[in-house]
């Protein structure tokens, strides 16, 4: 980003904050409503501040969420390193044992197939990542696009345990959180919605926060409106409702999102904690039919030798 882009912006009419997005600034959506906030109040300065502080935050975040991602990482290159010693030192050993045992063409099926096994193996496991991680950046792509992708991903995140649940929650907290913070700014609800339409690049979920925003205009009233808005869980839709009626809803969507995030990170960190006892199994697993595949080939010549 450059600020004589900003500078230009401004000098031809536009408002701070569009002129910032327009320059190409990456911001989180949380930012983007702060800095609307501040801009609308005549506050921009506080809110660039807040705005550092969330990115901080976002970063120790993320700091923290590595360095607990630290030992399941190093388990699964561990077990990559161990199918690489498989393929290229160990079978090439384990060949050249059986025919100094007098088993040349006889070997075991595990030992003279492990080779190939472990092969597909990795392969597979590389491949699944691959295809996830294109499958991924093509459904965000459509999802920009075409409203379908979006009622799919929904649909599939409800029934997806745990994985769905911690991407449903963090997106809840997000929104909420955005939207606290237009409200506590002074911004009409409607006019929240069409600003948080404006910030989202999903095409579905801009439909859902301009369907509210219709709703609302149209007359239906704030419960009304709520039920077909499904961003937001059902359960919490009589604090919400209660918020409205006091006049406090900038209040209670900030302690929404507070409880959802808090409830995403809880959930997040026991699926950690539960991947390191599945790379720890998957390395059982390889090293002991590396194990196993030595050892059959010793079996069978004490058997003919038995013999």
């Amino acid at each position: 980003m450059g600020l004589g882009e900003v500078e230009q912006g401004i000098s031809s009419g536009l408002s701070v904050v569009e002129s910032m997005r327009r320059s190409g600034m990456t911001l989180s959506a949380s930012s983007w409503s702060l800095l609307e906030v501040g801009e609308h109040t005549g506050k921009l300065g506080e809110s660039m501040s807040k705005v550092g502080e969330v990115i901080r935050d976002g970063r120790n975040r993320r700091q923290e969420f590595i360095g607990q991602l630290w030992y399941p990482g190093f388990v699964f290159l561990t077990g990559i390193v161990v199918m690489v010693l498989i393929l290229f030192w160990v079978v090439p050993r384990m060949r050249e044992l059986g025919e100094s045992m007098g088993l040349q063409g006889n070997l075991p099926w595990l030992t003279e197939n492990i080779g190939a096994l472990y092969g597909v193996l990795m392969i597979t496991v590389l491949a699944l990542s691959l295809g996830m991680v294109c499958l991924a950046l093509l459904w965000r792509f459509l999802a920009r696009q075409f409203d379908k992708p979006g009622q799919i991903r929904e649909y599939l995140m409800k029934w997806i345990p745990v994985a769905g649940e911690i991407w449903r929650g963090k997106r809840e907290a997000d929104l909420q959180q955005q939207m606290a913070n237009l409200l506590q700014g002074g911004i009409t609800l409607p006019r929240t919605l069409d600003i948080l339409a404006g910030l989202t690049r999903d095409r579905w979920e801009k439909n859902q926060l301009l369907g509210f925003r219709k709703r609302l205009l149209m007359g239906a009233g704030f419960e009304a409106s709520m039920k077909r808005f499904t961003l937001f869980r059902e359960e919490n839709l009589p604090l919400l409702v209660a918020g409205q009626e006091s006049g406090k809803l900038d209040e209670y969507l900030f302690r929404l999102s507070s409880q959802s995030e808090g409830q995403a990170l809880w959930k997040l960190k026991q699926l950690v904690r539960l991947v390191e006892p599945l790379m720890l199994v998957f390395l059982a697993g390889a090293i002991g039919g590396l194990v196993l595949a030595y050892l059959l080939p010793m079996v069978r010549m004490f058997e003919q030798l038995s013999l």
